[in-house]
């Protein structure tokens, strides 16, 4: 009956989540719905012996729809009721967990009255979040789940470190076990009607509050048996060090390749805080970039630049089974060793949506290869998102995953249609290699582009007209500098010096990809400010989008 159920499957997952989401069912309601009709998919296949038949297919899709609702209402639920936003918020508390995500680093400036003189004050603040493991009531420490975001401001005697990202590295690092004591804030509210909800983008990574150490702890209370050096140097700012590395090993492998990456590029020589845009592209760390530049990239519409995106796995891809094939490992070990490294790198740059996408993405495509079977491209996508919702369903309401999925629906979805019209038209144009390589670079960026239009509308609340000539002079750059980065980094266990010189030639295409966004950013005139669409209005769009493509066939292969 359906071609492609998987697609099916995970259209009804996504709807479930919203609509969970949006009318607010009750969990007993979603939960029976889904055990109902999850028996009934079952007694139907029993009857008709096949998911594809149609009461089979309908009752697992009814199925699949209420779970969703059951997870996303259950989910709500559990945060609703944890007592991180009930009976203990705003308390002083003490909490012990683990650092589950790299820590992050933001530089605030603000000025204070010293000896009747305002000065200038630069402060450091870090934060991380803890998966609780226990929180200390009534001189007890009990066991608690959950999420909580730490902030740390750098103190005194961290001040002596320079730069100031060292602190980041040498005191705290993912896979941490920490004691903290502080003062606990709810998330933060919408002040003015449009701005981003910061408290709601915490709660869907499923941070439940705030906490924030307080500045006079007592190192005697400390046990400093558990210290990692038992030393005062491990109590920072209300923050006690436990003991490190409490993490699965490819994580803290990925770790420490993310650090070794850092110090690669920290390496230099790169110009006016090139190397913090570097290493948002190179593995996800966007701490430290100048916001003029970053301004830049907004105004052009190439601001997805900055985010580990499917392009950069494919270059990983292509580097790892190069590797193979000039080390003559057969295609079969390769494909598995390409899959690790993958999966390796999702957790290096911190395994944001965007990154799991791709990297499921190409693991469905080269465990294809592994039993020499070709993956239909629909089905992949749709299998991608259903795993990242079955495990996250708030992933729906997130940026990153709903621009990498419109962006992989524009090029998958309109990008062939449009090519195999134009190509019957211009077909001189597209058989001359030259021509028909920028015909088809600017087809990309323009199928893109359509297809996620209304999403950066909604978010950035502006359509830049030039988008399409900086996408075609950044794009290009990006697969340069990227590739420069990695290879930087792969010869750096050769040679420091080696890698300098990488980083060197780097820096220039990193000064031609700065330049050509500040020219094409601050032409006049070149931004459309629009206001944010209408939901209905998405419906409208994609409907119209939907039918008017869909005559067009797509180029056979």
């Amino acid at each position: 009956m359906f071609k492609r159920p998987i697609v099916g499957i995970a259209i009804c997952m996504g709807v479930g989540i919203f609509v969970g989401y949006a009318a607010g069912m009750p969990f007993k309601f979603a939960y029976i719905s889904f055990s109902i009709f999850a028996l009934g998919s079952l007694a139907a296949w029993i009857w008709e012996k096949d998911v594809e038949k149609g009461i089979t297919f309908i009752f697992i899709c009814l199925a699949v729809f209420f779970l969703g609702m059951t997870l996303i209402q259950g989910e709500r639920q559990n945060l609703a009721q944890h007592p991180l936003t009930t009976s203990l918020k705003g308390k002083t508390l003490s909490i012990r967990g683990t650092i589950c995500a790299y820590p992050k680093e933001k530089i605030i400036y603000h000025t204070r009255w010293e000896k009747g003189q305002r000065k200038a004050v630069k402060k450091v603040k870090i934060s991380f979040p803890i998966k609780i493991e226990q929180i200390k009531r009534k001189d007890t420490w009990q066991d608690m789940g959950g999420k909580i975001l730490v902030n740390v401001y750098e103190i005194a005697s961290l001040r002596r470190l320079k730069p100031a990202t060292t602190a980041l590295n040498d005191k705290f690092r993912i896979g941490d076990r920490i004691e903290i004591k502080g003062f606990l804030r709810p998330l933060p509210t919408v002040r003015n009607p449009g701005d981003f909800n910061y408290g709601a983008y915490l709660l869907r990574k499923g941070i439940l509050g705030q906490i924030y150490p307080v500045r006079n702890v007592n190192p005697a209370n400390t046990p400093h048996t558990s210290l990692v050096r038992g030393t005062q140097d491990e109590i920072l700012n209300g923050v006690s060090i436990l003991s490190r590395d409490n993490i699965p090993f490819i994580k803290r492998l990925a770790a420490r390749g993310r650090d070794y990456m850092e110090r690669i590029i920290d390496l230099g020589p790169y110009d006016n805080g090139r190397e913090n845009l570097l290493k948002a592209m190179l593995i996800g760390k966007r701490e430290g970039i100048d916001e003029n530049l970053k301004q830049n990239f907004i105004n052009t519409g190439t601001v997805h630049i900055m985010a580990i995106s499917g392009l950069h796995l494919v270059i990983v891809m292509a580097i790892i089974l190069f590797i193979c094939k000039i080390t003559f490992i057969p295609g079969r070990y390769a494909s598995l060793l390409c899959i690790t490294f993958l999966i390796l790198y999702a957790f290096l740059t911190g395994g944001r949506a965007s990154i799991w996408r791709a990297a499921i993405m190409a693991g469905l495509y080269l465990g294809g290869r592994l039993f020499n079977r070709q993956a239909d491209k629909w089905t992949t996508l749709s299998l991608a998102g259903l795993i990242i919702l079955s495990i996250s369903p708030q992933a729906l309401f997130d940026s990153g995953f709903q621009l990498t999925f419109m962006a992989v629906f524009g090029l998958m979805y309109l990008y062939p249609r449009l090519e195999n019209v134009l190509r019957e038209k211009w077909k001189r144009i597209f058989d001359i290699s030259a021509s028909g390589y920028f015909v088809k670079a600017l087809l990309v960026i323009l199928t893109a582009q359509i297809a996620l239009g209304p999403f950066l509308i909604y978010y950035y609340y502006r359509f830049p007209l030039i988008t399409f000539i900086a996408n075609l002079a950044i794009v290009p750059i990006l697969g340069v500098v990227t590739i420069l980065g990695f290879v930087a980094s792969i010869s750096g266990w050769v040679s420091l010096s080696v890698a300098m010189a990488f980083n060197a030639v780097n820096n220039i295409f990193l000064l031609i990809m700065d330049r050509t966004t500040a020219f094409l950013g601050n032409l006049p005139g070149q931004i459309i400010y629009l206001p944010r669409p209408h939901p209905l209005f998405f419906v409208f769009y994609y409907t119209i989008l939907f039918l008017v493509f869909y005559p067009f066939k797509e180029r056979s292969s």
